[in-house]
């Protein structure tokens, strides 16, 4: 987007240099996992967590790894040799995923800042930019920051600030 006049210059640097979230992120259907799956570790996929739990007993699983993570994210046996660094009996059904750091729209997946920007990220682009509000999940100030529930809590307090223009 093309802002006229152009952004204060703390939104502009920020934008500007992008953010250190290059996170890989398979969905994946799965069976012979325990109920409730959640796993953290230092395997090839750092995180999985649960997302839905069907009742032929098979669940949805959300995997989590870093920019490191070499695999073919759409690969079901990649993903079900992953999967079985902690779930030795788990059979993936099926996988799919976006590769969000290649993606030109976004280039990254979920904001990681760089050392010493945290607070000031949040501060510059939360504050409005004339009639302009800010929100995402990357922009929120709580403990669900880059989760969705991040982003609803961000948009909530955007649509504050919006009705305060309004009302001006």
């Amino acid at each position: 987007i093309d802002f006229r006049p152009g952004l204060a210059g703390d939104k502009q640097r920020f934008l500007t240099e992008n953010h250190m979230g290059r996170a890989t992120k398979p969905s994946m259907l799965v069976r012979h996992v325990p109920a409730r799956p959640f796993a953290l570790g230092l395997g090839t996929l750092q995180a999985l967590c649960l997302g839905h739990e069907y009742p032929d007993g098979s669940c949805l699983l959300m995997g989590f790894g870093g920019e490191r993570t070499k695999l073919d994210l759409t690969d079901r046996e990649q993903i079900e040799a992953a999967v079985r660094e902690y779930y030795p009996e788990a059979e993936v059904l099926a996988v799919d995923a976006h590769d969000w750091n290649t993606d030109p729209l976004f280039d990254g997946t979920y904001r990681i800042d760089r050392p010493g920007q945290a607070y000031d990220f949040l501060r510059a682009m939360n504050e409005p930019e004339g009639r302009i509000v800010f929100a995402g999940t990357d922009l929120d100030d709580s403990v669900w920051r880059i989760w969705i529930e991040g982003a609803v809590h961000s948009g909530r307090h955007a649509a504050d600030g919006v009705s305060a223009i309004l009302a001006r």
